[in-house]
């Protein structure tokens, strides 16, 4: 498999670490459940445990009145400024996120929770070298940090390193052998590296641990099918649907595939399920509109789906032109007008 396909096919997600949480019921949820009215002014410490339940509870505005009512009362307070950072974020103001990040780490150099997310935040704001220096220290701090060794490995992937961030992934998995993400980068990164019976060896360890993940089941697909067992692969893709059937990327491949088989039903129902969860997705269209014009019954609906697939991106006209398997849906009423818009553009020419 082409190495820039498998990289185009890598989602990397950097999810925020939240360590806010508390066990006990905070001062503020106590008087709430009591009914009680508020008799005297709040302590920092008691805004900060409202802004962590607000936070809880998903009113990030909530929280940021409470975070900043108890900086106000306590401009020292690191938790403060912590919390504040992660509600901000929430609120997408993550200019205002890292400043206060910066200020809890600061006041309490010793908060891992605090680096991790600052350069979570920083990786964000594509400052790769200032959040590997956050995840540096988070490791400084806890040597076996799982997550601050993956997010390590996602900036120095992001800065082109890839053999730093295979090292730092595998670290991840090593630290955490249960922590799926941290498999599933490996395994694209040795895949894009060009070996894929590592990165399937990486994929199927990761199925061992967290036989639920339909990431990895369709990942293992993916390399399955570029490595010519297409029987093997299928059975990946299934799986993913099982797990994940909204997963229109696994819907689609195992389409594909089943075309390739002769399946065309079969491959016809999975570009259709593609289709209804992605229904902007103009390749989608497309595949599904090469099988529907494949027979006089359904092809009606297949200069339907082109056309929706040439205005979602108007490349594909030019796929229509080129591809012998279109030569009878061309002339069609329907597309005319589009395809002719695109066999009229004047070619440029140079100068005289």
């Amino acid at each position: 498999m082409n190495a820039q396909k498998i990289a185009s096919n890598t989602a990397f997600q950097m999810a925020v670490i939240l360590i806010v949480g508390s066990s006990m019921l905070s001062s503020c949820a106590l008087r709430s459940r009591a009914g009680q009215p508020e008799t005297k002014s709040k302590s920092a410490q008691e805004h900060v445990d409202c802004g962590i339940e607000l936070g809880q509870k998903g009113d990030a505005d909530g929280a940021i009145a409470e975070f900043r009512a108890a900086i106000a009362l306590d401009p020292n307070n690191p938790e403060a400024h912590y919390g504040l950072g992660i509600a901000l974020a929430q609120k997408d103001n993550l200019d205002g996120a890292i400043c206060e990040l910066r200020e809890c780490v600061r006041l309490n150099p010793a908060s891992s929770a605090g680096h991790r997310n600052l350069g979570v935040y920083l990786g964000w704001k594509k400052d790769y070298d200032g959040a590997i220096a956050e995840f540096r220290e988070v490791l400084r701090l806890k040597p076996k940090d799982a997550r601050a060794s993956f997010c390590w490995g996602l900036m120095l992937e992001k800065k082109g390193d890839l053999d730093g961030a295979t090292a730092k992934y595998r670290d991840a998995v090593v630290f955490d052998p249960y922590f799926s993400d941290a498999f599933r980068s490996l395994g694209w990164a040795l895949a894009t590296k060009g070996d894929m019976v590592a990165a399937t060896t990486v994929f199927r360890d990761g199925i061992k641990a967290t036989p639920e993940s339909a990431e990895l089941h369709y990942n293992l697909g993916v390399v399955l099918n570029a490595t010519g067992h297409a029987d093997e692969a299928m059975a990946e893709y299934r799986e993913a649907i099982r797990l994940a059937p909204n997963s229109e990327k696994a819907h689609c491949n195992l389409g594909a595939l089943l075309a390739t088989k002769g399946d065309i039903a079969g491959a016809t129902l999975e570009f259709r399920e593609a289709v209804r969860i992605k229904p902007d997705s103009a390749k989608h269209h497309f595949g599904l509109a090469a099988l529907l014009v494949c027979t006089e019954r359904s092809k009606k609906e297949g200069i339907a789906e082109l056309r929706r697939a040439i205005e979602l991106d108007s490349s594909f006209a030019q796929k229509v032109l080129d591809d012998k398997a279109f030569e009878s849906v061309r002339n069609a009423p329907e597309l005319a007008p589009l395809l002719k818009t695109k066999q009229e553009r004047p070619q440029s020419v140079g100068p005289k």
